[in-house]
């Protein structure tokens, strides 16, 4: 199965990887006749996914990364937060 992207199709097919996206399959076409590919994050969750949001960048992943980067960035909040705090000390 083949998506179209700005000039011209690309021919999506098994193992091809777009960021953390491992595409397992061609899932069909929807109601809005684009290609939709059933895809597996490195993370092991799967999903259908639209081809041209693989393709264009759109989605890169499932979001798995996120509380992770959240807990990140709460650590160093309160590490800024402690400084500010022993400077008006």
């Amino acid at each position: 199965m083949a998506t179209y992207t700005a000039s011209h199709w690309v021919k999506l097919l098994p193992g091809a990887v777009f960021g953390d996206w491992t595409i397992i399959a061609f899932s069909g076409r929807h109601s809005d006749s684009q290609p939709y590919y059933r895809c597996r994050c490195v993370c092991g969750r799967e999903k259908e996914i639209l081809a041209s949001n693989l393709t264009t960048g759109k989605t890169r992943s499932c979001g798995h990364w996120r509380p992770s980067v959240m807990r990140q960035k709460m650590k160093l909040a309160h590490q800024l937060l402690s400084l500010v705090e022993t400077a008006d000390d």
